[in-house]
């Protein structure tokens, strides 16, 4: 069996979707013929934890490197959970560093990356972002050790394109001789949609995916009472949530008897004052369970009681990123009622499905006779959900790993 050095920064026990796609690639490329071991940092101050992710893998195969970066340092003075409302601070912060606040992170990293080429004779390095300093950790230790390297894209540099990310135009020449060493040096760039993979002159696309151990919870909705729409992922004040409500006020408005079977149920991250205050200002409060950050584990047993869930991703979001567990909702089986522009990544991935409905301000009356058409088969017991559908199929992490090792196979 080949073996494979994945050098990501963010890795369980942090939690939130950053780790998802190194952790399936981690459980799922020894299935593929490649043996993976993880090169990540030292536990650092962050916004969630989940640490049971780390119960059932051979830690073993985990090594940590020490940091000099801002949320290590945070962590050892004794800081252990970032508030989401200091997030903006952070990112504005980060601009002081390049290519990101993690470059205090490569030399400690590199150390321990060459001891472990040297005892443990890999055949090949991934490097995956974000973020970008991880990059400068894969480069060294292959061309080091001359070993092929692939470097993993799952945002363009930040969420957005190198020119937008800093102010400094210094900084953005330098980052534009990264990414050109990076192109020049890397010997397969990978992405995980078309849009980011041709930014990076690249033509392999890899989806993320959704962990299929984790995919085998979802159960069908126990409730035939209430008819639940699930609102999933992080809901902070930077995302959207209006559109459901109006199209929910609409329905009341429309019809009311349909409107008193539906029930909300809301789990992510989510500054709960504010979501309150605009329930409150439809007067939907009440029909609310607002749930906040849970294990994935409890996220999929929640959300397995939804019959219909709600994704939305503003322009100004990144409308071509798609968040990693926006899979794990297409391995649910749920039909999706999406909010976007029309070339929104998300909205266009949900149309391929068939399951779903995708609108802006403009399709809102659409919206709700969708969902009016789903609350009469719910309640005439003919609406059909299947979790593990066969379009989810090709997102499954198994397909990940293994378009990964088929990758590594063309290299090696």
């Amino acid at each position: 069996m080949k073996k494979v050095l994945l050098i990501c920064y963010y890795f369980p026990p942090l939690g939130l979707a950053g780790v998802g796609r190194p952790l399936n690639l981690f459980k799922r490329l020894p299935e593929h013929g490649y043996d993976c071991e993880i090169l990540t940092v030292k536990p650092v101050s962050y916004w969630e934890y989940e640490r049971q992710l780390l119960d059932d893998l051979d830690k073993s195969k985990i090594y940590r490197a020490g940091s000099r970066d801002p949320q290590r340092i945070m962590y050892l003075l004794g800081v252990r959970r970032i508030k989401f409302s200091a997030k903006g601070a952070t990112r504005r912060a980060a601009d002081r560093f390049f290519p990101d606040s993690k470059i205090g992170w490569v030399k400690p990293a590199v150390r321990l990356g060459r001891t472990l080429m040297e005892n443990h004779c890999y055949d090949i390095v991934i490097s995956t972002s974000p973020p970008m300093s991880a990059h400068l950790v894969g480069k060294t230790l292959a061309s080091e050790f001359n070993v092929p390297w692939v470097a993993d894209m799952r945002d363009y540099w930040t969420i957005s394109k190198l020119e937008d990310t800093y102010a400094d135009r210094n900084m953005i020449k330098r980052g534009e001789r990264l990414l050109n060493d990076i192109q020049k040096d890397a010997s397969a760039i990978t992405a995980v949609n078309q849009s980011i993979a041709e930014y990076w002159g690249s033509d392999n696309v890899i989806p993320n995916g959704f962990d299929i151990d984790l995919a085998q919870a979802w159960t069908m909705p126990p409730d035939k009472t209430h008819f639940h729409i699930g609102i999933p992922g992080n809901l902070l004040a930077t995302r959207i949530i209006d559109p459901l409500l109006r199209v929910l006020s609409k329905l009341r408005e429309q019809d009311a008897d349909l409107f008193s079977s539906i029930r909300l149920l809301q789990v992510g991250s989510v500054d709960r004052e504010w979501l309150e205050s605009r329930l409150d200002d439809y007067g939907l409060k009440g029909i609310c369970e607002i749930h906040g950050y849970v294990p994935r584990t409890d996220f999929v047993t929640l959300l397995s009681r939804c019959s219909l869930t709600f994704v939305a991703l503003g322009e100004t979001n990144g409308s071509e990123l798609v968040p990693s567990r926006v899979f794990e909702l297409l391995a649910s089986g749920r039909p999706i009622l999406v909010y976007g522009p029309a070339e929104n990544a998300i909205r266009r991935l949900f149309d391929q499905t068939g399951n779903g409905f995708s609108f802006d301000d403009t399709r809102l009356q659409g919206a709700v006779g969708y969902l009016r058409e789903l609350l009469h088969k719910f309640r005439q017991g003919d609406l059909q959900i299947n979790p593990l559908p066969d379009y989810a199929g090709q997102y499954s992490s198994d397909m990940l790993a293994k378009r990964f090792a088929e990758l590594m196979d063309r290299l090696s």
